[in-house]
Order: C-alpha cells, then sequence, then structure tokens
C-alpha cells in the first residue's frame, strides 16, 4: 500500500516552530534510511508529526529512537482505560495489553530510554501505577490491590479489606535477566503464565487462597504493560520459551541507534494528543473494514489448513492490531485506519527481525557449545588411548631390557625376535615392539647391532 510521506520541514515546524538552522533539523528528520531490518526506518518516524517528535526527543536525550517509540507506546497503553476493547474478529475481543523488549549491549542505553518516554507521556492518575518491579506471578496481580476502609455490615465498624484500586500497572525492568530469573529459572514459578495471560486480556487471580488473601482481575477491568531491557545473552530463557507464547508476545525492538545525529535538537515537549470519547467511556475500537478482512481472511485459510503459521509468528497479527490501535490513540482517533495498519506492520517486521537473529544466534551459541563438548570428549578419549598405549610401551621397554640383561648373564645371546616374545601378547597389540626397543637403546638399557641385542650401561630398577 502505498503512503504519501509529509514533508519534513513541514512536520518539523508542526513540533516546535521555526528554528534558525532548518537545514541541520530537516536532516535529523530526515537521515538516509540503512535499509537495516533490524531498526524502523526513517520514513517511519517521517510518516506523522507525532512520530517524528519521539525520534526528536530520543535524539535530543542521546537514546535510540526505537526504544523511546517503544517505551512510549507502552506507557499510551497504561493510560487507555482496560474496558476498551479490540473488535472479536478471532475468537473474543482482544486488548491493548503491551509487552516490549527493549535489547542491547551493557552501557548502549536500554534503562536511559525510559526518561525521554516518561517526559513525552506523563502519567498523573491515581488509578495508573508506573515503574512497578517485577516479582512473582501472585505479586504482579496483587500490585493492583490495596488495603481501604469500609463499613462492616455485621457490625458497621469501619475495617481494612483488600481491594482492586488501580486499573493500569506498568512495569519497567532495567535487567532482563531479573525476568527470565524469576519467570524461567525460579522452580514453581506461575510469572510467565500470569503474563501471558496478562496479555491476552484473560480472568487471572488467586481463586483457591483464603478470604483475605483472595485476588481475581476480572477481564476488562485491568491493563499490564511490561517494559524490560534485555542484552542479547540474557535473552535465551525468554526464546525458549516458544512453546509456551511468552517470546511471541514481546515487541523486540533495539537501544542502540547507528545513524544518531552529531548534533543534538532541542527538547520538543511531551507529546500532545487527546483520547477520543469512545477510549474515555470504554468500548470497543473501530477497524477499517478493509483490516477485519484481511484478518479473517488469513484466519479462515489457518483453520483449512492451506497455510501453515511459523510458531514464532503465532500471535503477530494480534500485535499488529495492538500497536496499530495504540497509533490511532497516539493520532487522537477512535478508529484504525489503514495508514495504522500499514505503520504498524512495519513494527512488527522489525520486531520479528530481531526476534528471529536473537533465535539464530542462541541456535548458534548452541551449536559451538555442543562442538565444544564433542570436541572435550575426542581429547579425553584420545588422552586415554595415548595413556593406555604408553603403559603397553612402558611394560615392553623394560620387558625387553630385563629379558637381555638376563639372558648375556646366563651366557647367552638375544636378537630382535627373541626380545619381542619376552613382551606380553596384549601389550603387542597395542604398541609396537620396535617402538619398546627403540625407547630401551634411548635409555641405555639395550644395544644393538644390527640383528644383535646386548645388555647397555644401565638396567631397569
Amino acid at each position: 500500500m502505498e503512503r504519501s510521506q509529509p514533508d519534513p520541514t513541514h512536520v518539523f515546524d508542526s513540533i516546535v516552530g521555526e528554528v534558525d538552522d532548518r537545514d541541520r533539523m530537516d536532516s535529523l528528520l530526515s537521515s538516509a534510511d540503512d535499509r537495516s531490518p533490524f531498526y524502523l526506518p526513517a520514513s517511519f518516524f517521517d510518516a506523522r508529526p507525532e512520530l517524528a517528535q519521539i525520534a526528536l526527543a530520543a535524539q535530543a536525550r542521546l537514546t535510540a529512537p526505537d526504544a523511546v517509540f517503544a517505551k512510549t507506546l507502552g506507557r499510551i497503553s497504561a493510560i487507555v482505560p482496560p474496558s476498551t476493547r479490540l473488535p472479536a474478529l478471532v475468537g473474543g475481543a482482544g486488548t491493548l495489553d503491551i509487552a516490549v523488549a527493549v535489547i542491547g549491549n551493557p552501557g548502549v542505553g536500554k534503562s536511559s530510554s525510559t526518561g525521554p518516554s516518561r517526559d513525552l507521556v506523563p502519567i498523573i492518575d491515581d488509578e495508573v501505577l508506573t515503574d512497578v518491579p517485577i516479582g512473582s506471578g501472585e505479586g504482579l496481580i496483587d500490585a493492583y490491590f490495596a488495603e481501604v476502609d469500609e463499613i462492616d455490615p455485621n457490625t458497621g465498624k469501619t475495617i481494612k479489606v483488600k481491594r482492586q484500586t488501580k486499573r493500569s500497572v506498568l512495569v519497567n525492568i532495567d535487567e532482563g535477566s531479573t525476568l527470565t530469573e524469576l519467570g524461567a529459572n525460579r522452580r514453581g514459578s506461575t510469572l510467565f503464565d500470569v503474563m501471558r495471560s496478562m496479555w491476552s486480556g484473560e480472568t487471572v487471580g488467586m481463586t483457591n487462597a483464603s478470604i483475605e488473601r483472595r485476588r481475581r482481575l476480572d477481564a476488562g477491568t485491568y491493563r499490564l504493560v511490561v517494559c524490560a531491557g534485555f542484552q542479547p545473552s540474557t535473552t535465551k530463557a525468554i526464546l525458549d520459551q516458544l512453546h509456551t507464547g511468552t517470546p511471541q508476545r514481546f515487541l523486540w525492538l533495539r537501544a542502540d541507534a547507528p545513524n544518531a545525529p552529531d548534533v543534538e535538537p532541542a527538547w520538543p515537549g511531551a507529546l500532545r494528543f487527546k483520547r477520543p470519547s469512545v477510549y474515555t467511556a470504554g468500548s470497543e475500537i473501530g477497524l477499517d473494514p478493509i483490516i477485519a478482512t484481511e484478518i479473517r481472511n488469513r484466519r479462515r485459510l489457518t483453520l483449512r489448513g492451506e497455510v501453515t503459521v511459523d510458531p514464532l509468528a503465532e500471535h503477530d497479527t494480534l500485535q499488529r492490531l495492538k500497536v496499530a490501535a495504540l497509533l490511532a490513540v497516539l493520532a487522537s482517533r477512535d478508529t484504525v485506519n489503514l495508514d495504522d495498519w500499514a505503520l504498524a506492520k512495519t513494527v512488527t517486521d522489525v520486531s520479528r527481525a530481531n526476534r528471529t537473529w536473537l533465535t539464530d544466534l542462541h541456535n548458534a551459541d548452541q551449536r559451538h557449545a555442543e562442538e565444544a563438548a564433542n570436541n572435550r570428549h575426542v581429547r579425553r578419549e584420545l588422552a586415554v588411548v595415548d595413556s593406555v598405549q604408553q603403559r603397553a610401551l612402558d611394560r615392553m621397554t623394560a620387558a625387553i631390557a630385563r629379558h637381555v640383561h638376563r639372558a648375556t648373564c646366563e651366557g647367552g645371546t638375544c636378537n630382535r625376535r627373541c626380545a619381542a616374545r619376552s613382551t606380553a601378547g596384549r601389550d603387542r597389540t597395542i604398541a609396537a615392539v620396535d617402538d619398546a626397543i627403540d625407547a630401551a637403546v634411548n635409555l641405555r638399557w639395550i644395544t644393538v647391532d644390527e640383528d644383535v641385542v646386548k645388555p647397555g650401561s644401565a638396567r631397569p630398577t
């Protein structure tokens, strides 16, 4: 689908007004696309004023536009009421709960991208809890609850009870290894199970606990956003859960920026967008009929077995729809249009490329580890063979020397054949007689003159 691109000068002017060095600022917004599949292209940020503003905000704070966009998308999700749902095209209605994974090497700025996103989308709402540390699955649910005062209907006295007081929780994890340690490496952990269910907007809770500890979040009453920073090496535990659908639920974007400008632009200010009334009231998000038809047709082919879905792409359509809806919110609209759908595809394509790259990286590491283990095994086996052979050679060398010295003492003579017969047959199957004779000569235990073998100046102890 072809999309007309706005003039970069107009985009910049719509954000910060007149500038003195217009050529330099235009170049920031329209820098050459490096065509890398792992980064959102410049054309993506140039497509809309609000996206260009996010890129400028990232550059102003020396952070990556992709990472700031990911975390900004998370904050937008957090402020949309959880009663706002995606159309029920496949199965039930979808939600806007999202999880983003910002990947980068140490020091590249995974955590620093949180600051610009926080300033782009300030959240001042008592029902939205931000920057929540991660814990157990039960603890994640409990974050929505707090003790409140209520009147006991039986006694008329004020009592403390646990009630849901938060509608949205934004979990911010600076180091993803914490998430993998709690979710994948801790025995009996329910963290990933709960996160997957909440991403899908299902009812979650602990219904078997005592009344005092019982927690239940009904579908449509909560929003969960997870923003995590990962080093590539710490993503393995997440990616290994392919069969559970955990890695498919994350948006994978990068924390580095190969096209970072030499001179930073001025801070462009907070994003200014308004939520349409449909979001405030809680309702179903509108969807262009062409998008709905596309999704239904793809699902129909899958049901018939006419297309095979890559396990890694299992949730890509729903992920794309979530991103498209959040882009519509950012544009102050209550309906997802074709432009939102196209921009969302760019995001999910980049996410898929990064996820595939990480998977290939870990597979290569696994192959190297297996090859190294095989090589160590071969070396150990060779060492064992060498050791057995050396011991046989040592026995043969000593046996030959003792035989030659004894034969001489008894007035006899010895030749090579005689010396060979003095060794054990089992040793001759492992080591060579000639090697044993040469070793005995080197130790001066024997001397050899053509075929005659005589005692040397030394003898074996």
